[in-house]
């Protein structure tokens, strides 16, 4: 019949067309992609990567305890301002700063008391004639409340200048991290003196560069070495208190400003 033999026809072509048909094309990598291949599953190639890994590794840690290192060692002391006279604050250090005896001298407290701890060197001596000597003394109990008492001379009072008030910020620094104190306090006592030639404010910003660069001058000598001072106190009364406590700020950026100059 016509139909069957269409029927028939029809699947005879479509089995002509299965067994004529190509085969499908499959990637075959290249060769020296192969090679690389085969050269990662070596077992020394495991041992050399496992190596590069530690080595980046121990990198790491070395470039970190580097950088504690150098952020624990270059961290300078605290500065603030403190509304408290030498005689009462609590400090392991406490520094004051005196003109050389005169005949006739007005002093007030807290200089007058000061003075009276060391009358004999003061007036009976020489100290405070020669700028920046200092004389240390454990005060006796009640007298003050810090653990040790540090003078500095300022020389006599018609050679005061910022200058002189900046290198006691230095011996007074010095001596501190010389001892090993984690904290000094300072009061310059110099208008308890009779001394009013520059405000208050500027005795202040004077005396923290003085410090600063001091501080600067030890830590590059000894980079890696710890520096126990962390804090620095600036004792003023209350007239003048608001004053310091804007001029130490200015004078800290004045002082790192220098610094940044430098080290350049």
């Amino acid at each position: 019949r016509p139909s069957q033999r269409a029927f028939a026809a029809d699947q005879c072509r479509d089995e002509d067309r299965r067994h004529t048909a190509k085969p499908r094309a499959r990637s075959v990598p290249q060769e020296g992609t192969m090679r690389t291949l085969q050269s990662l599953r070596q077992p020394w190639m495991y041992s050399v990567l496992f190596g590069l890994a530690m080595a980046l590794s121990a990198c790491s840690a070395a470039s970190q305890t580097t950088r504690a290192t150098v952020a624990a060692t270059a961290t300078e002391p605290t500065f603030s301002a403190a509304m408290i006279g030498p005689l009462t604050k609590e400090t392991p250090l406490q520094i004051v700063s005196l003109f050389s005896h005169e005949p006739g001298e007005t002093l007030i407290s807290p200089a007058t008391e000061l003075a009276t701890l060391i009358a004999d060197q003061r007036v009976g001596g020489s100290f405070g004639k020669e700028p920046l000597r200092t004389l240390m003394i454990d005060p006796s109990p009640g007298s003050i409340k810090a653990q040790r008492l540090l003078y500095i001379a300022l020389g006599p009072r018609s050679a005061f200048s910022l200058a002189r008030v900046r290198a006691v910020g230095a011996v007074a620094m010095r001596e501190a991290l010389r001892l090993g104190v984690p904290a000094m306090a300072f009061a310059p006592v110099v208008r308890d003196q009779g001394v009013t030639t520059f405000g208050a404010d500027e005795v202040a910003a004077a005396f923290v560069e003085g410090a600063l660069a001091e501080w600067d001058t030890a830590h590059r000598e000894h980079p890696v070495a710890p520096l126990a001072l962390q804090e620095v106190v600036y004792e003023a009364g209350p007239a003048f208190i608001d004053s310091v406590k804007a001029a130490i700020p200015r004078a800290m950026t004045a002082a790192h400003a220098r610094r940044q100059t430098t080290a350049q």
